[in-house]
Order: C-alpha cells, then structure tokens, then sequence
C-alpha cells in the first residue's frame, strides 16, 4: 500500500512539474520574423475569437528575439478559468499595465504589460472599447445582457461610460451616453464616444456625445452621422468614422474641432478602419452591400488631413493586398511609419498578421488566432 502510495505520489509530482513547466512562452508555438525596433519591446495582438466560443487569444512580437509568439495568455496564467474570455473587443496598455477589453465575458481584464500576467478584472455588461486619462480608464459599455442576435433588437436603452481607478481597478463612476456606445477617445480634458445603435438597423443612433472629465457629465451631443464606430484624435480635430446603413448611406469619416465641438467637416470615404500617423490617415475600406451580401470593394487608402484629399490609392505597393482576403485590424507604428494589417479570412481559420514598412513593402508576416483585430505596442 505505501509503494502505490509513493507512486501516486511521484506521479504527481511529474504531472505538477510539467504544468509548471508549460508555464513560459518558450513553450508557446513561435514563428521567426524579421523586425527590430529602438523604441518597442513588444506588439501585442488581440484576436476576436467568434461569439459564444471563448477562443479570444492573444499573441505577441518580440523585436529582441524577432519571433512571433501565438497564445500566450493560458501559458502565463495557467489557473485563470476560461482563460482570456470571448470576444476580445480592444486592448491598450496605460503606464505599466495592459488592459483588454473582452466584449461577450463582459469584462475588463487588466494585465502586467511586460509579461501578460492577469492582475484582475472588472465586471462591465457588454463592454467596447476603452481609452485613458489622469490616471483612469473609460470604457464604453451597451450596459446590458449580450444576444447571439444583433440584428432586430427592440431594446433601445442608452449605454453608459464607466470610469475606472487604474490602481484598484474599482468603477469610480458611470454616465448615460447614446445607444449601444463603440469608440471612445479623448482630448482637452473631454471625453468624445461614438454611438452606434448597432442592434437596432433599423433605427441607427446618430450621436457623439461628449462628456467633461471634471464633473464626468455629458456636456454636448452632437448629431454626427448614422452608426458611428471608431474615434481618433488629430491635434485639434476628432476623427470619427460612420459604417453607414450598408445600402443606400455610404460609410464617411466625419471631422469634429474639438475647440469648438461643432463637426467641421467630413471626407466622403468608406472606412471600416482607419488610424493617424503623420498627419496621414490610413484607411482600410471594406464596404458591405446588404442587398448582394457582399464586399463590393476593397481599399488601403492614404488620406493627406490638411488638404482632406487622397494621397495614395494604395498604403500597400507591392501587390502583396492580392494575398488579404478580408482586412480587418490596423495599426501604424508612430516611430517609423511601419503599418501593421490583420487578414480575418473567413472568421473562422486562423488569421494573418501583417507588416509593411513606410513604403508599403512587406517586411513580415505570421499566422495569428481567429479573428485578429486589435493591437498594443510595448515601449521599452
């Protein structure tokens, strides 16, 4: 009996130490890449995943090791449940600690940004997108339970921003905004959201509204364009992008001074996403026919933003865009001008993840998770 003992025991110990040991990204499938940065230790890579799969991961790039690592989440954090969670929405890291914002697991899950180790989590309903300021996240939220159905949603009630202590990852404090609230950034001391109305096709929100970070009230809402999705901000001028009714109304990037708050202009462009570098918007246009049920076109579009006019019918120039079957995430590295492309393929088999230089040639790429949509970069 004490020798089947000690070997249960033993075998314990062996099953115990190799959990252990699969604990470290070295573990984790690499792939090599050819990429150096001075500025970055790391590009963070958060991939979707499909509703109601759990199957949200995240991959990132070390520029030392020049390799791509692919899920590292449950590798670093063995004992977290589910692991990273459903639907990743957005990801940003603020001071030393990297925050992603996973929609259908309805939280914030807040991370060490130097090694992805989890730290803890808020509970948000429906939780978007998430940006930073005076030592506090604001996170959009739809506030309320998640459908599998987005299409014909009778519940009209308004979304909220939440206010979150980056140290204590406690909610300060809430504010109503429009329907079904997605991008959110700020500027001035002000918080710009866009509402979508998103599960109401039907009946879109046409609003941003904007809310003072001193008595985090809603001071303005602006009437802006139907199915607001992302914001940006340009010195003193507010990007927000418009998907459109996907039939008659056309997707368009609209521009708000953000001295004024008053929308100044618009650029007549589909934008499916978009990102500012050098006074330059990169444009990812997929627009969507509801009446085909099909992409009738596809754009990498640069937009020169003081004369609002095309620059470049094309941010990828070496025919490599042939390769994308569907672009979805972007990101433009503000130390080099480097773009970064995700290909969703078909939403279900594993993504790309793409690199252009400034010129538009290829410097890499690497398979990513399902879905890869979003990204942080790692200042060293």
């Amino acid at each position: 009996m004490k020798i089947k003992i000690i070997l249960i025991i033993s075998l314990l110990q062996l099953i115990i130490g190799c959990k252990k040991e699969t604990n470290n990204t070295q573990e984790v499938s690499t792939q090599a890449i050819s990429d150096t940065s001075n500025v970055y230790q790391r590009l963070y890579i958060l991939n979707e995943g499909n509703m109601s799969e759990n199957r949200s991961t995240i991959d990132y790039v070390d520029f030392s090791a020049q390799k791509y690592y692919s899920n590292i989440y449950p590798y670093i954090n063995p004992t977290v449940v589910k692991e990273l969670g459903d639907v990743g929405n957005d990801i940003q890291i603020y001071g030393s600690k990297m925050y992603a914002v996973i929609n259908m697991s309805n939280k914030v899950e807040i991370m060490d940004a130097a090694t992805a180790k989890h730290l803890g989590e808020t509970t948000i309903k429906n939780a978007r997108n998430i940006c930073f300021a005076n030592g506090k996240a604001y996170i959009t939220a739809y506030n309320r339970d998640i459908s599998t159905s987005t299409t014909g949603d009778s519940n009209n009630a308004d979304g909220i921003v939440v206010e979150l202590d980056t140290t204590n990852y406690n909610i300060i404090n809430t504010v109503e905004v429009g329907r079904q609230p997605d991008g959110i950034a700020v500027y001035n001391n002000q918080l710009y959201v866009a509402n979508s109305g998103g599960y109401n096709p039907d009946n879109y929100d046409h609003t941003v509204s904007i809310i003072d970070l001193n008595t985090f009230t809603v001071t303005k809402t602006l009437n802006v364009a139907i199915n607001l999705n992302q914001v940006k901000v340009n010195n003193s001028l507010i990007y927000v992008s418009s998907r459109g009714d996907y039939n008659q109304i056309r997707s368009k990037l609209f521009i708000i001074n953000g001295n004024s708050n008053t929308v100044q202009d618009s650029i007549d462009v589909s934008v499916s996403n978009f990102d500012i570098y050098n006074n330059t918007a990169y444009i990812i246009g997929t627009p969507y026919s509801n009446q085909t049920g099909t992409i009738t076109s596809i754009q990498y579009l640069k937009i020169n933003l003081t004369t609002n006019t095309i620059n470049s019918e094309s941010f990828i120039s070496d025919g490599t865009n042939s390769q994308i079957t569907l672009p979805y995430g972007l990101l433009v590295n503000p130390s080099n001008g480097d773009v970064y492309v995700t290909d969703a393929k078909d939403y279900q088999t594993s993504g790309t993840v793409y690199c252009f230089n400034a010129q538009g040639t290829k410097k890499w790429s690497a398979t990513g998770g399902q879905i890869p949509g979003h990204f942080a970069l790692l200042k060293k």
